[in-house]
């Protein structure tokens, strides 16, 4: 008898009707359709539909807590097997929440050459191929092509994405060294500039983007791209990072000066800022690295120095005035404050024997007009640093170090090898888990695998629309 039960309840639930299986899916997490979707191809084509896509998005706007999952970082994407014919088509990334590694959806879908990540956000993945843009969404295999920017693409650009789920709209920023038009343009794209100005944008509420912008320095880009010319003070050119925090985007810059530092560029009022905020002077060698990531709704700065192209240390500057301009630089909130929030200050070494207010507001008035506002909050141990150099330089394919950060996570990751996770809450160093034998033998399958600067969220509701 019981295995007749057993029998009928096997049955039954697979002979349920496909809307009344869509509705069970459908209160599911992101992260467990993730992982149901591969049970059987009846459940992914079920969770792949349309009527899935707009069923989930009613119960998630319904519902008191939301279904979207946590971010995964960092993402490691695989180039491609068969002679690299599908780029992308094993995806992992690594789940905080559930601490493991988790094999995210194939971006397979992707157009031939389409295969340069440049960022994510709100549930879309950005791709770069020659000078387009594509968004997609790696859940809905939706997919979008942005006009071209450019006739070339800057080697010092990074793009950034907004979404606006309630209005099912996008924002794509691209922030790259000013480069002046060329004469000799070819008359099939004569109408493109050589490289776009310091700032180009592109809003999907007006895919022409017709709207004239705030700034009197907005200039035809590409076709549907404006171009903001103006340039922060004292920058000589950009670094290759920046990151989006409270409405500004941190580009690292080179002064004039020879410093490294972060220019702020206001994204609402399409302006930078006049203040350069310059990493204070270091003798541990020159710079080989220097990341710009967003944690926490803090800027940071991940500082490798060294000689010769060995790095020699590893350390992490927080930045502690955000939004400063030279004419109402806001001050530091007071050392209490900070204090209870958990926000670091720069503060000599005697700081703790100020006994009055009055002493610590001029220190803090010193600080804001001298523009010292980093903070250098830890430094790599020595251990985890030898282990880094090992890997980094005994990967073929790892030319740089991927630097993602997310939520109270920091996460730096030398090739597929290893990867390094400092958390600002806790001030920790930890090291992810590895993978498993059948992950290492996906990622050799697929030639190898490239951790990414951005993490990767996943989300049914999503503004691009489904081939």
């Amino acid at each position: 008898m019981d295995e007749e039960e057993n029998s009928r309840e096997e049955v039954s639930w697979s002979d349920l009707p496909e809307d009344v299986m869509c509705r069970v899916l459908a209160r599911l997490q992101v992260r467990k359709l993730v992982q149901v979707r591969t049970v059987c191809k009846q459940w992914n084509s079920i969770i792949t539909s349309s009527c899935f896509e707009e069923l989930w998005t009613e119960q998630t706007s319904s519902s008191s807590s939301s279904q979207e999952a946590a971010a995964y970082f960092p993402l490691l994407l695989c180039p491609g097997g068969g002679g690299g014919t599908h780029y992308h088509e094993f995806c992992l990334a690594y789940d905080h929440t559930a601490n493991q590694w988790q094999r995210m959806p194939s971006l397979s879908f992707l157009p031939p050459g389409v295969r340069i990540p440049m960022t994510g956000a709100g549930g879309l993945l950005c791709f770069r191929r020659d000078t387009s843009l594509f968004l997609c969404n790696p859940l809905t295999k939706a997919i979008q092509e942005l006009p071209v920017i450019a006739r070339k693409w800057l080697h010092y650009a990074s793009v950034h994405l907004i979404v606006d789920k309630r209005a099912k709209g996008f924002k794509v920023i691209v922030a790259g060294k000013l480069r002046h038009n060329s004469s000799s343009s070819s008359s099939s794209s004569s109408s493109l500039p050589e490289a776009f100005g310091s700032i180009a944008i592109f809003e999907s509420s007006s895919c022409s983007c017709s709207s004239s912008s705030s700034s009197s320095s907005a200039s035809a880009a590409g076709g549907g791209w404006r171009s903001i010319d103006s340039l922060p003070p004292k920058v000589f050119s950009y670094g290759r990072t920046a990151a989006m925090c409270k409405g500004f985007i941190y580009c690292e810059a080179i002064c004039y000066n020879g410093k490294v530092g972060v220019a702020a560029y206001d994204v609402e009022r399409e302006r930078w800022n006049d203040v350069i905020h310059q990493v204070p002077h270091d003798d541990n060698g020159d710079y080989e690295l220097s990341d710009v990531v967003e944690c926490g709704g803090w800027i940071w700065m991940v500082v490798g120095r060294g000689y010769g192209g060995i790095i020699t240390r590893i350390y992490i500057l927080k930045l502690l005035l955000l939004g400063v301009t030279a004419t109402t630089p806001p001050p530091p909130p007071p050392l209490s404050q900070q204090a209870a929030a958990g926000v670091l200050t720069l503060l000599p070494a005697d700081a703790n024997s100020f006994s009055n207010n009055q002493e610590e507001e001029e220190e803090e008035e010193e600080i804001a007009q001298q523009d010292c506002c980093w903070r250098r909050v830890t430094d790599l141990p020595n251990e985890l640093l030898n282990k880094l150099r090992d890997v980094w330089f005994g990967e073929d394919e790892s030319s740089s170090l991927a630097i993602v950060a997310h939520g109270s996570r920091i996460c730096i990751a030398a090739g597929k090898s290893l990867m390094l996770v400092y958390n600002i809450i806790h001030d920790s160093w930890s090291v992810l888990p590895p993978f498993s034998p059948w992950h290492w033998k996906a990622i050799d399958t697929y030639g190898g695998a490239e951790p990414t600067s951005f993490p990767v969220e996943l989300s049914f509701s999503c503004p691009l629309q489904t081939n």
